[in-house]
């Protein structure tokens, strides 16, 4: 039994090695698996939009040969697009550079330093950290000085308590209500430089002054504690009328509601009075979500604003993702800023990633079939006697249609248009394909079709 066992796994390896091999060679030898008119369709451009078109609108998963016809009509349309020139257009070459920018973000943006950067701010998140902060202001004319100013203010707080010191210095407008304690703060709350050193940093240290493009920064970590998560609750004015507020986190509100909001364990719970700038009102917890119960989205919404450049966590993968292409590349001896790197490696990404280069052939290919799609629908729209002609044909078909709807007779050509437009589409569909097939020879290589699984 171990040795059929084993000689029928022989068998299937070496069956899938020659499956690859014959592909290969088939694939190789033969570079067209569709020819329509004069464009030639690779095996590997048919693949990719097959797998993405497999699933039929009844979620039936078809086979490269059942779904070979509606391509082939796909592109038979692409095919008569381009013949009125709908590829020579301004509005075609707009999208396409708009496409190309959007799937060269994307492949950029999927770099491994942008994943690294995410899980290290979503790890980051499920901590708190209660943080004070003076802000020394980089003054564009003489930058010694303010580098000068941030090492004073901090040789002073040896001497001076923090809160004085960030009273005394801090050009951080806050420090007038906050005496420079910026409360409890999480993950991309502050500038990457000095979030990297509030992580690592352990209670009751005192660091900086370090630099960032805002200036230098001076902090102290007075606790730290794990997230709060986020708590749903109502407002409720003088008047007892409640109101549902967003969801709320750390951060997100002023810090007199945060304190009062976060304080509350039991659902139903209220707050005593809060005073803030808009009145005094009460609230009222509803729900409590915990930091796992967010992870997820977290996760999600952590990527969006990095991707977005909300925060400066962008530029730091940017100048990670530059420092790795100079590695890979050997540019390592080139003079070139991260721009330019990244502009050289955004030229050759068609090359590195040949699913980009089929979905942004595929992208154009649907730009190019509703053009065309949508020209001949207009034609029909507009062909008034067409239709009467189609209605009174087949005139019986839809009085019966109406009347098993319940409408009483007498039934017009105007209660059924819609209806008779659709038909004459249908009709005209086939009539045009049939003509697009003899000005554009569709020519099939059956063999490459059964390859593609």
């Amino acid at each position: 039994m171990q040795n059929h066992s084993s000689s029928s796994i022989h068998k299937l390896i070496l069956s899938i090695g020659l499956l690859f091999c014959w592909n290969t060679i088939l694939w190789s030898a033969s570079p067209s698996a569709i020819t329509i008119g004069s464009r030639n369709i690779t095996p590997e451009y048919f693949q990719y939009v097959f797998h993405k078109n497999r699933i039929t609108p009844n979620g039936r998963e078809q086979s490269a040969e059942e779904y070979l016809k509606d391509f082939t009509n796909f592109e038979l349309k692409v095919s008569a697009a381009r013949q009125v020139k709908e590829d020579t257009t301004q509005a075609f070459r707009d999208f396409c550079e708009q496409k190309r920018a959007e799937l060269s973000r994307k492949y950029l943006n999927d770099s491994s330093e942008l994943a690294t950067m995410v899980e290290t701010e979503l790890q980051r998140s499920a901590e708190d950290i209660d943080l004070s902060h003076i802000l020394i202001r980089e003054d564009s004319l003489n930058k010694e000085l303010s580098k000068q100013r941030a090492l004073t203010a901090r040789r002073r707080i040896d001497v001076d308590p923090f809160d004085t010191v960030a009273r005394w210095m801090s050009d951080d407008p806050s420090v007038v209500r906050n005496q420079g304690h910026l409360g409890w703060m999480t993950a991309m709350w502050v500038v990457w430089p000095l979030e990297e050193a509030v992580y690592n940093a352990k209670v009751g240290e005192i660091g900086g002054p370090l630099q960032s493009r805002y200036g230098w920064h001076i902090y102290k970590v007075n606790a730290r504690r794990r997230n709060m998560g986020a708590r749903l609750v109502t407002r409720i004015d003088s008047t007892g009328q409640e109101e549902e507020m967003p969801w709320l986190r750390i951060g997100e509100t002023a810090k007199e509601v945060e304190d009062a909001v976060f304080a509350l364990r039991n659902i139903g719970e209220i707050t005593p009075p809060v005073r803030t700038i808009m009145g005094t009102f009460q609230f009222r917890l509803i729900e409590k979500k915990s930091w796992e119960e967010m992870k997820d989205n977290l996760r999600d919404e952590i990527r969006t604003r990095i991707v977005s450049g909300q925060m400066d966590r962008s530029l730091v993968v940017r100048e990670r993702l530059a420092d790795r292409l100079r590695a890979e590349n050997g540019w390592t001896d080139k003079k070139w800023s991260d721009d330019e790197v990244i502009a050289k490696e955004d030229a050759q990404l068609e090359q590195k990633f040949p699913s980009m280069k089929h979905e942004l052939e595929y992208q154009k290919d649907l730009w190019l079939f509703f053009r065309a799609q949508e020209r001949e629908w207009n034609t029909i729209a507009m062909d008034e006697e067409g239709m009467r002609r189609q209605f009174e044909n087949n005139k019986a078909k839809y009085i019966q249609q109406e009347l098993s709807q319940g409408r009483k007779q007498p039934v017009t050509y105007r209660d059924v248009r819609g209806l008779v437009e659709d038909d004459l589409q249908k009709e005209r569909d086939i009539q045009w394909l049939d003509q697009l097939r003899q000005a554009h020879p569709v020519k099939v290589n059956t063999a490459i079709i059964q390859t593609i699984q």
